[in-house]
């Protein structure tokens, strides 16, 4: 009874932030309810949220197939964790959400490779789903602004130009298609949560964390 109570409260304060548009009170309340599945429950959950996003990703950067290649290894986590490969997470991706969706991507593989470690695993898969999230929100913005975006990109890489830079990152912000975007992502990864957890996908006090 207390497990089912505790994650009620989770689903609710992580809703509350989404209404709130409160981002990092959504983090807090997401990383206990990932925390009550077992890993490779939780890590497939965050691999299957980021990858129903790969088309739009591909759209834009249809010269970096290792994206979909790390997605197509995590579909077994167990067998991905020891494989050993690796990939060129530092590769370049400059289209509209590009660079938020690989690094969703490098934080989930980084997620499944420490899997040992059940905190900063988790840690990992919050910021997956974060970043999927804003690329997600992001790219139909960036479709519809290429040089503002470019401008953007070009600016935050080398840390220069901070009031332009600000100010296309303001006008993102504000744009009421990024925040419906970005509001329906947290929602659904809330949602998504708790399927998991009234399915009965968590074990005892969470105690599979392999």
């Amino acid at each position: 009874m207390g497990d089912q109570n505790s994650f009620e409260q989770f689903l609710q304060a992580a809703r509350q932030a989404v209404e709130q548009g409160d981002w990092n009170a959504w983090r807090v309340a997401i990383e206990p309810l990932l925390l009550q599945l077992p890993t490779s429950h939780a890590v497939r959950l965050t691999r299957d949220f980021i990858a129903r996003r790969l088309p739009v990703f591909e759209r834009h950067q249809p010269g970096m197939p290792w994206v979909r290649e790390v997605l197509e290894a995590l579909t077994q986590p167990e067998d991905a964790a020891s494989s050993g490969r690796e990939w060129p997470f530092w590769e370049d991706s400059t289209g509209p959400g590009g660079a938020s969706f690989a690094n969703a991507v490098e934080s989930l593989w980084m997620a499944n490779q420490r899997r040992g470690d059940t905190r900063q695993c988790t840690t990992e898969l919050v910021d997956a789903l974060s970043d999927a999230i804003m690329a997600d929100a992001t790219e139909p913005w960036g479709a519809r602004h290429p040089e503002e975006w470019a401008l953007w990109y070009q600016l935050a890489m080398a840390g220069e130009g901070a009031p332009r830079k600000h100010e296309i990152q303001i006008a993102m912000a504000r744009d009421l298609g990024v925040k419906s975007r970005k509001r329906a992502g947290l929602l659904e990864v809330a949602d998504l949560l708790e399927a998991a957890l009234r399915g009965g996908a968590s074990s005892s006090g969470g105690s599979e964390r392999r």
